[in-house]
C-alpha cells in the first residue's frame, strides 16, 4: 500500500502541468503579466520613517525599491497609506516612483495615537518585476 501511494505521488509530481511548480507559476506570472513567459523577478522594498512624532506633524517616509539582481531601472508607483488604530483617520495617496531613494511627505497628523504606515510598490504593466509591500507603526504624542 505504501509503495502504491508513493508511486502515485511520484507520478503526480512528475506530470507536466501538475505539481507545486506548475501551481505557483500562474500566480507569479499574474503579477508581471500573463504574456510574460518568464516568472517575475521579486522586488524588495525598504521603508523608513520616524517611529515617535509630536503632534501636529507631517512625517517623511523614505522608500527604496531594489531587485535581487540590482536592476537600476526599477520604476513604478508607490501607494502610501496612514491609518489610525482604533479608527478616526485614514489617508491613502499614490505617487510616482522614479527609482532610487525617494522621500514622500505624509498627511498632517493632529490626533494623538498609534498609526499604521504602509507602502505598496506597483510596477508598470510591462515590467519584469513583481510588487512589494512594507509597513511600520508610528506613535503620535503631544
Amino acid at each position: 500500500m505504501k509503495r502504491l501511494l508513493g508511486l502515485v505521488l511520484l507520478l503526480v509530481l512528475l506530470m507536466p502541468g501538475a505539481g507545486p511548480v506548475a501551481a505557483a507559476a500562474p500566480a507569479m506570472r499574474g503579477a508581471c503579466g500573463a504574456a510574460d513567459p518568464l516568472p517575475c523577478e521579486p522586488a524588495e522594498m525598504h521603508l523608513d520613517g520616524v517611529r515617535r512624532l509630536t503632534a501636529p506633524t507631517r512625517p517623511l517616509v523614505t522608500v527604496v525599491v531594489r531587485t535581487f539582481t540590482g536592476d537600476p531601472d526599477i520604476t513604478g508607483r508607490i501607494t502610501l497609506s496612514f491609518k489610525r488604530k482604533g479608527g478616526g483617520f485614514s489617508w491613502t495617496r499614490t505617487f510616482g516612483y522614479p527609482g532610487g531613494e525617494k522621500r514622500y511627505r505624509g498627511p498632517r497628523l493632529t490626533k494623538t495615537g498609534t498609526y499604521v504606515v504602509r507602502a505598496r510598490y506597483l510596477p508598470p504593466p510591462d515590467s519584469p518585476h513583481g510588487g512589494a509591500t512594507r509597513g511600520y507603526v508610528t506613535e503620535v504624542r503631544r
